[in-house]
């Protein structure tokens, strides 16, 4: 049901701190807005197999990276989570027997214990929605319908579970966002389903759930009603009341979604027009959309606690780099590194957490993988780049 945002473009090769942008003064009950301070890159592709395709999706609050890598020799792709050097990889089955070719095992996120969420894909079946207690794996299919439950997107601290599913209004059927929240047990069933698009009422006719607040809150998505384009959405799971909030940027002509939303409300959205994509921050009603790096496309992925929200924009050349908002600008991260980091290049910021920790596509020469940036805990004095860093 989601609008595909344009594809990328090519690549080339402690706490975060508040910042102000003109629409909602996000700092305004702070002392101070600090700059933003420089970051030092941890690789995570060096722990893992050698020679694949990584892919970084989530990272969690207390630094596990859950994504994807494919070896070039087989036909599926595996999950994995990884801190501080240690790599888990996911198993396909409970039973931990070799995923038949065409599996794919794609962890969505992760939380502070190290529980991960994510999807089962296989060429010619739905979907199916898993979750990972070390060290078994789970398919959440296999104890849950109806609903069919077909995608999960993300994860909060306190277990609430966001995604999309099949659920049947009367004589409709249709894919609807929908939170649930972890069993206490791996084999146990998933409580408080709640079913957030709606058709009757609310007159929603398609919706998907993308990301939810840390405490389980707030869930944020896209739906779509009979008039007007799929529009980003906001649900308030504490008011009881399940109607969206939506959201519809003026610069938005074909869709806008919502992906992720933090504890006050305020939540990160993509918006898109027949000629160019961009980043937006959505408020309590208020919208603000940032300007980008001067190419035709950007995509927001992640806010914080604090309001920094970090995606891709692609520059005048169309180069797609990994940025971070700063006031009411969006800026390369590439350079807040420090020095000594400089030779590489990012194209896509995927997630960020609230030690401002910042999970990056990231390259060094033709060495591309994954890679965390981590605010450094000092400065440094280098005038000249070093290589990919010690």
């Amino acid at each position: 049901m989601r609008i595909p945002l344009p594809s990328r473009p090519a690549i080339d090769g402690r706490r975060r701190n508040v910042r102000r942008w003109p629409a909602l003064a996000l700092c305004a009950a702070a002392s101070a807005c600090f700059a933003q301070p420089p970051y030092e890159v941890v690789r995570v592709d060096r722990d893992l197999p050698e020679g694949s395709e990584y892919f970084g999706n989530a990272i969690g609050p207390d630094g596990h990276v859950v994504g994807t890598y494919i070896e070039p020799t087989d036909a599926y792709t595996f999950g994995f989570r990884w801190r501080d050097g240690e790599v888990v990889e996911l198993p396909s089955f409970t039973d931990g027997s070799t995923p038949s070719p065409g599996l794919q095992v794609v962890p969505k996120a992760v939380d502070a214990t190290g529980v991960v969420v994510g999807d089962l894909r296989s060429d010619g079946f739905p979907n199916e929605a898993f979750w990972y207690r070390a060290p078994t794996l789970v398919s959440v299919a296999t104890g849950w319908r109806p609903p069919d439950l077909r995608a999960v997107n993300g994860l909060s601290e306190n277990g609430r579970v966001v995604g999309r599913a099949v659920f049947t209004e009367g004589p409709r059927v249709a894919t609807q966002a929908v939170a649930w929240t972890l069993p206490s047990a791996t084999d146990g069933i998933a409580t408080d389903v709640r079913q957030l698009g709606r058709f009757v009422g609310d007159g929603i006719l398609e919706s998907v759930a993308i990301g939810v607040s840390p405490s389980g809150e707030y869930v944020v998505g896209q739906a779509r009603r009979s008039v007007g384009a799929p529009a980003g959405a906001r649900w308030n799971l504490s008011t009881g009341v399940t109607s969206p909030v939506m959201f519809m940027p003026p610069s938005a002509a074909v869709s806008s979604e919502l992906v992720d939303v933090n504890d006050q409300g305020f939540a990160a959205g993509t918006f898109l027009n027949p000629t160019r994509s961009g980043i937006y921050i959505a408020g309590r009603a208020e919208i603000f959309e940032f300007p980008g790096l001067g190419g035709s496309s950007a995509a927001a992925a992640a806010i914080d606690s604090a309001g920094n929200i970090v995606g891709y924009a692609a520059d005048a050349q169309g180069i797609s780099r990994a940025v971070i908002t700063d006031g009411d600008v969006l800026v390369d991260l590439r350079t807040r590194l420090l020095h000594r980091w400089r030779n590489y290049t990012m194209s896509e910021a995927t997630d960020i957490n609230d030690r401002g920790e910042i999970l990056v596509q990231a390259c060094c020469g033709t060495l591309c993988g994954v890679a965390v940036l981590r605010p450094a805990l000092h400065s440094d004095d280098f005038e000249t780049d070093s290589g990919c860093g010690p």
